[in-house]
């Protein structure tokens, strides 16, 4: 069988770094591949590269490259934020992506409308949403909206980069199980991911990248079964690094095969709720019967959450759990102070810094600011004055960045680097609350253990109090001391 992208000796370089090097593959019709590797390894770049959509200072060398055109090629953008147009209502993007494919290839034998291409990836209320605009969607609305372009091309190839890390588990299977259900007309899915455990479940092969090579290629379940590289079984064990089975840091963790928490060990939850003794304990921030809601249509307003009561106690890892679009996000704001609640009351304690680490950190950065300017700018913004230099690179070991990447701009870090800088800039002031939305969703499982610890250290140097906002119950029961459920 000829295969439909068939590259060898495939080299990207920029100015003084070599992004991709050497890279040979082949991928077939109907064929789902998983390109796994750790963050800043090069998955994003190769696959721009045989998209034909390289940044412009790289450099491409191949030796030979065979591949469908690039109008049968479609791309799902691990920044769902950055791949939409904010001025456009979701349902027209779509309707173009359909408009702009010249030979159709349906999977289906009519057309679907950008209302059902909607609700086939998940989002409720498709007739209604088709008009609202991305900053309308929450983060995994809009990870599925871009899956939905994707499929309206009716492409040859799909190269999904990280399309499931904003998801909760219900959701991400939806999303896994659309894209194997394209493959049975002939359709190939590159799956660019960190999560072993998609594609363990839906990979047909597996390449291992490292350091711009593939380092490591076969049938998925030989990869699983019997590794041939050290750098392959360290990222299967890294898999397993944060189950709270094995070891937790918080107060939260397994016991009897559920989530559990111990009662004299302070704040904490045994079925997800406020604790009962609340009264007694150090409040910080305190929402009373808040609700949020938008207008659909001049006649109809979108309830993200009603009624909702919620303490932050002084000291705690709080996790806030929840499947997407549930309203995570929105709360997280309501507390930030950066939405107001349509009703209700949030009380917060005088002269508490409440800092924020948002979800999408690509879309959160200014894109002409260097490292150094994203991190110095909560301290100006907060005193007047410009940090000297020396008060940058310090948060940026504390972090744990090098100091070589101070003059870099967001597009020239890796994912977990750009996460570094977000931690580096939300505790530059020193704050006592610190909001994580999502801060490991983007993010490789080894980079996302690193990320875990980092956050656990600073909380403990510096005495924070943190609410971490995830869909991942996993992660938040290894770190958390409390969790609560929406």
């Amino acid at each position: 069988m000829e295969p439909l992208i068939r590259v060898e000796n495939l080299k990207v370089a920029f100015p003084g770094k070599e992004a991709v090097r050497g890279v040979s593959f082949e991928l077939y019709a109907g064929e789902l591949l998983a390109l796994v590797g750790e963050s800043g390894s090069g998955k994003s770049v190769l696959c721009r590269a045989l998209l034909d959509l390289p940044p412009k200072t790289a450099s491409i060398e191949f030796d030979s490259l065979n591949r469908p055109a690039p109008g049968e090629m479609s791309l799902v953008m691990q920044d769902a934020m950055t791949a939409l147009d904010p001025a456009m209502p979701v349902g027209k993007q779509v309707a173009e992506a359909n408009r702009q494919k010249t030979s159709v290839r349906d999977f289906c034998p009519r057309l679907l409308s950008p209302a059902e291409l909607l609700a086939s990836v998940g989002i409720d209320n498709a007739e209604l949403r088709v008009r609202q605009y991305p900053s309308e969607f929450s983060g995994g609305m809009r990870q599925r909206a871009a899956v939905a372009v994707a499929l309206a091309m009716r492409p040859k190839v799909i190269f999904a980069d990280e399309p499931t890390t904003s998801l909760d588990a219900a959701i991400r299977m939806k999303i896994m199980e659309l894209l194997n259900s394209v493959r049975g007309d002939g359709t190939a899915v590159l799956f660019v991911t960190h999560d072993l455990s998609l594609v363990r479940d839906f990979a047909d092969r597996v390449l291992i990248m490292k350091d711009g090579q593939i380092i490591e290629q076969g049938a998925t379940a030989e990869i699983f079964k019997n590794p041939r590289e050290e750098y392959t079984r360290e990222l299967i064990r890294y898999a397993a690094l944060y189950d709270p089975s094995n070891h937790t840091h918080g107060k939260v963790h397994y016991h009897e095969a559920s989530i559990h928490g111990h009662e004299h060990a302070g704040p904490h939850s045994h079925d997800h709720s406020e604790n009962s003794n609340s009264d007694i304990l150090d409040t910080i921030v305190q929402l009373n019967g808040i609700s949020k809601s938008y207008p659909i249509t001049p006649y109809r307003r979108n309830y993200v959450f009603e009624n909702v009561d919620f303490s932050v106690y002084h000291g705690e890892i709080a996790g806030l759990c929840g499947p997407s679009g549930v309203g995570k996000s929105t709360l997280a704001r309501c507390i930030a102070g950066l939405e107001k609640p349509s009703s209700g009351t949030r009380t917060v304690r005088d002269g508490i810094n409440i800092q924020m680490i948002f979800q999408d950190s690509s879309s959160a950065f200014n894109p002409r600011m260097t490292v150094e300017q994203l991190i110095a700018e909560p301290i100006y913004l907060r005193n007047g004055k410009r940090p000297a230099i020396e008060t940058v690179l310090g948060l940026m070991r504390e972090a744990e960045l090098e100091p070589e990447l101070i003059s870099r701009r967001p597009r020239e870090l890796s994912g977990g680097q750009r996460q570094r800088v977000a931690i580096a800039r939300a505790i530059a002031t020193r704050p006592d609350l610190i909001i994580a939305d999502e801060p490991m969703s983007s993010l490789d499982v080894t980079t996302c253990s690193k990320i875990i610890h980092l956050l656990k250290r600073l909380k403990d140097d510096h005495n924070l109090t943190m609410l971490l906002i995830s869909h991942d119950l996993h992660l938040l029961a290894h770190i958390s001391d409390r969790i609560v459920s929406m």
